[in-house]
């Protein structure tokens, strides 16, 4: 070991704290994020670990080490099938800022590479003070499939870490097993798409994102019977139902205060909800009717008298605060 990796090893050493807490800050801005835009991953951050960085620094035979190892923190974003890696790409990009991106699914070179489409990005510290005069720490993020992540990790085991040197055996059973990856992210995004395709879905995807507020405030279950009756005049009234997740939780953080209130005092749990009044208060689908109480109170109350009655719609407002008329 020469005395440029030296140094950044004892430098490592001294500063990996600091990473941790930054992999530690990203992947839970990242989990905030990715829950609220609907999107369900497992995110894993951490710093690397001293005998990697050494062992990399070796063998890449880097001549400054500690600025050319960009991986120093990392985060790692796991999704349960490929459909989902553009829109979890469009929510980094919102919440950092992006210094590199590397995205290999459609280069063709792969094809011949014992490795599946990397999806990188490099961003720098969002916690970083620009007046503080100082360079912002990186931070890697890596987007990959379920299957990828399963197969990345073995391979790595294989391949890039082995006790003895990886044999021709070994290399066809990780090519036959990477086939198997590909088949699989490509079956489960077919079954995605057909199930997106069915009438239905955006009903129920538009009451998840209703679930995951009200339930910030209701510990209780509620009637999907009435929920039935109640979403497809909600589902006509939104045009995109998958980003509208963001805007509910968007209205939830705005109007927390009120929503805290108004479940507390007519809410299941209150004296007048077990009381069997303000029923539609105990539905989730309560959540989205006050959102386009505010949003669009006209163009709510005209749908909603062709299919619903109309004293759903006036207890609501009435607790809520909006007039018609």
């Amino acid at each position: 070991m020469d005395q440029v990796q030296n140094e950044a090893r004892l430098r490592y050493i001294d500063e990996k704290p600091i990473f941790d807490t930054l992999a530690s800050n990203v992947a839970e801005l990242i989990r905030t994020e990715t829950a609220a835009n609907g999107i369900t991953c497992e995110v894993q951050g951490r710093s690397k670990d001293v005998a990697s960085f050494v062992r990399k620094a070796i063998q890449k035979r880097y001549a400054n080490p500690w600025e050319e190892i960009t991986d120093k923190a990392g985060v790692r974003v796991i999704l349960e099938h490929s459909n989902d890696v553009d829109e979890v790409l469009e929510v980094i990009r919102a919440a950092f800022t992006v210094l590199r991106e590397e995205d290999e699914r459609d280069q063709p070179e792969n094809e011949t590479r014992l490795v599946y489409p990397r999806v990188h990005l490099q961003i720098s510290d969002p916690s970083h003070d620009p007046a503080s005069g100082t360079s912002p720490l990186e931070c890697e993020i890596q987007v990959r499939t379920r299957a990828q992540d399963l197969w990345s990790r073995m391979s790595h085991t294989l391949l890039y870490k082995p006790a003895v040197p990886s044999t021709p055996v070994v290399r066809r059973s990780l090519y036959r097993l990477l086939a198997l990856v590909e088949l699989y992210d490509s079956e489960v995004a077919r079954g995605v798409e057909e199930m997106e395709s069915n009438p239905d879905f955006r009903e129920v995807q538009l009451l998840r994102h209703a679930e995951r507020v009200f339930h910030l405030f209701v510990a209780s279950d509620y009637e999907i019977s009435i929920s039935e009756e109640i979403m497809p005049v909600l589902t006509s009234l939104i045009e995109d139902t998958e980003s509208y997740g963001i805007k509910l939780v968007d209205f939830s953080r705005h109007r927390f205060a009120k929503l805290d209130d108004t479940f507390r005092e007519y809410g299941p749990m209150s004296e007048v909800g077990q009381s069997g009044q303000y029923v539609l208060v105990g539905q989730p689908e309560s959540v989205i009717i006050f959102q386009l109480l505010e949003e669009m109170p006209l163009r709510l109350a005209a749908a909603w008298r062709e299919a619903l009655p109309d004293d759903w719609l006036d207890e609501l407002s009435s607790v809520w605060g909006v007039a018609f008329e």
